[in-house]
């Protein structure tokens, strides 16, 4: 699962928030806020590096934003085999 937190001084923003692995969206569509988080859950990023960054939409009031600046490094790994044994 992912998280996104998107606050202001001057209240709660809504509007909706993207989640992209090295550029490319992960859901179909925007993830709307709910008490300024989104929560995306996901199980299909591949074994290998992955680069996480987040678009705010902006709403009324408050402006677009992005996390482009500051990423999050996601390493999936390939899980181990399990040999069963015998005796």
């Amino acid at each position: 699962s992912f998280f996104a937190s998107v606050s202001s001084e001057t209240g709660l923003p809504t509007g909706t928030v993207t989640f992209y692995d090295n550029g490319i969206p992960l859901a179909p569509n925007p993830i709307p806020l709910s008490n300024g988080l989104a929560v995306l859950n996901t199980s299909t990023l591949s074994v290998g590096n992955h680069s996480i960054t987040v678009f705010y939409s902006g709403a009324t009031n408050y402006c677009p934003s992005n996390s482009t600046g500051r990423p999050y490094i996601q390493i999936v790994e390939t899980p181990p085999v399990v040999q069963p044994v015998h005796d």
